[in-house]
């Protein structure tokens, strides 16, 4: 595989863009960009729709993104759909509304689909490929686990547990209460316990060591960094400790959304969803019995792109 292909990743939080070319023995990542859309926000559950003004506000960004991989040459796009757009009825409205085009490959994922193209990316970027470990991807509406161990086929769960989905449901005050916020962490320990139970099965065993990635756990690592502007370099392979990131919760569940706009390295747009996120953090942490984990900027984005390129084999 050889050319320039570019990956979109539509979540229930925020669209991502990456373009890259390769010839066939290595990467370069030609742009990099996100939006904070909130697909999901104000999801009507009753009747399994998309609010109409999420649904605009993502297409616009869609088309803008795809339009952007175009003028760089991007031979093939591949855009995966997640969290949010596997429960809406109307999700068909955001990819329908999308310029058709025979390089543009559009589709909802499942959360399989999702686990397996999340591993690839963090695969893509690990220095150790040999190193077994369990993958959390924190995302709007869902959650995904994967444990990953060489020569062994790959165990996964996709939860109904985001934190997009967390906030909305619990979080009225401002500042939170403590009340609303025990109630997040009383829906993520039980929905955590039945996935360790899963994982734990016949072998009574997890993988050594935890990897996060995505948003949540960026940002986490971004405000423990204190950055001023976002670097993904240092990101790569920062690790923090259980009680750096029940830190960072608990001081952020102390502020007003005001306060957490102010925080050094909290993307704008995510200061109302980031305790929840980080409560689904712990939460993985505490139930598999992880002091630490790493954290790392591969994963579904890069595994979008690398499964575009190697369609065309």
């Amino acid at each position: 595989m050889s050319g320039r292909f570019a990956a979109i990743d539509l979540g229930s939080n925020t669209v991502r863009l990456m373009v890259g070319e390769t010839d066939g023995s290595g990467w370069k990542i030609l742009l990099r960009r996100q939006r904070i859309t909130r697909l999901s926000g104000s999801f009507d559950s009753d009747r399994g729709r998309l609010d109409p003004s999420s649904v605009s506000r993502t297409v616009q960004t869609l088309a803008e993104f795809i339009g952007e991989a175009r003028t760089l040459g991007a031979g093939r796009i591949g855009l995966g759909a997640t969290g949010i757009s596997r429960k809406a009825e109307n999700a068909g409205e955001v990819l329908g509304a999308l310029e058709p085009g025979p390089h543009l490959i559009a589709r909802v994922i499942s959360g399989e689909e999702e686990a397996r193209l999340t591993l690839a990316g963090a695969l893509f970027l690990a220095e150790d490929k040999n190193r077994p470990f369990l993958l959390v991807d924190v995302g709007g509406t869902s959650t995904e686990i994967t444990a990953y161990r060489p020569k062994r086929e790959a165990r996964w769960v996709s939860l109904d547990l985001g934190a997009v989905a967390l906030t909305e449901r619990y979080l009225k005050g401002d500042p939170p209460s403590k009340e609303e916020t025990n109630r997040i962490e009383a829906e993520v320990r039980s929905k955590l316990g039945k996935a360790r139970e899963l994982f734990l099965g016949d072998e009574k065993e997890v993988p050594e060591n935890l990897i996060g990635t995505a948003g949540t756990v960026t940002t986490l690592a971004a405000i423990d960094m204190k950055m001023e502007a976002y670097d993904p370099d240092r990101v790569e392979g920062y690790r923090m400790s259980r009680r750096v990131v029940e830190t960072i919760r608990r001081r952020l569940a102390s502020m007003t959304l005001k306060e957490r706009r102010g925080v050094p390295g909290l993307e704008r747009g995510r200061e109302d969803v980031i305790i929840a996120g980080a409560s689904i953090v712990l939460g993985v942490m505490a139930q598999f019995g992880f002091r630490e984990l790493s954290v790392t900027e591969g994963g579904l984005l890069e595994g979008l792109l690398l499964d575009i390129a190697e369609a065309i084999e």
